[in-house]
């Protein structure tokens, strides 16, 4: 049986993975606006996953809430390519990963700063798979000691011996 944690992030991985293929069709994101109307937002845009934060102060009705954003495409690659903008204007990026930090006068606001990392779909889907990995070699292994007649704990050769493993006091089954 897998544990709670492999269940969960392989939950998660199918979320990312449907998102992934979904952000090539249409831009999605969620906006958590904090204190003051602060925001930090996740979106997802043509195979890459957004996580914003920024000082920009949108109002104090708007705190404590969170609001779902979809847009077209083309606004989407507009706002990602604005907010990674390195210093001579052109987004940085490498396989898919990206970070800016713009600190003074973010977004043509005075003192406002944002922080825009992005990360592909593929990179959080591989991660959220490795519990689901490690589960299916952890249960192959078993499966073939018990075939071989070893102790499914130690490998320990239990052909001829009754009761607990003599190797590791394991019981076997």
């Amino acid at each position: 049986m897998p544990r709670p944690l492999t269940i969960l992030c392989t939950l998660l991985a199918a979320v990312v993975v449907w998102g992934w293929v979904r952000s090539y069709r249409a831009a999605d994101g969620l906006a958590v606006l904090l204190d003051g109307g602060r925001a930090w937002g996740i979106g997802s845009v043509e195979g890459q996953v957004l996580l914003l934060a920024t000082n920009v102060k949108l109002g104090p009705r708007r705190a404590w809430t969170a609001e779902t954003i979809h847009t077209s495409l083309d606004e989407a690659r507009l706002a990602r390519a604005n907010l990674l903008a390195g210093p001579n204007g052109s987004p940085r990026e490498k396989f898919g990963f990206a970070a800016a930090a713009q600190s003074t006068d973010a977004l043509g606001i005075p003192g406002a700063w944002t922080g825009t990392v992005a990360v592909p779909h593929w990179f959080l889907a591989t991660l959220l798979l490795i519990p689901l990995g490690r589960h299916a070699l952890r249960t192959a292994k078993v499966r073939r000691r018990q075939k071989a007649g070893q102790c499914t704990a130690c490998g320990y050769d239990l052909r001829g011996a009754t009761g607990k493993c003599p190797e590791c006091g394991a019981t076997p089954g």
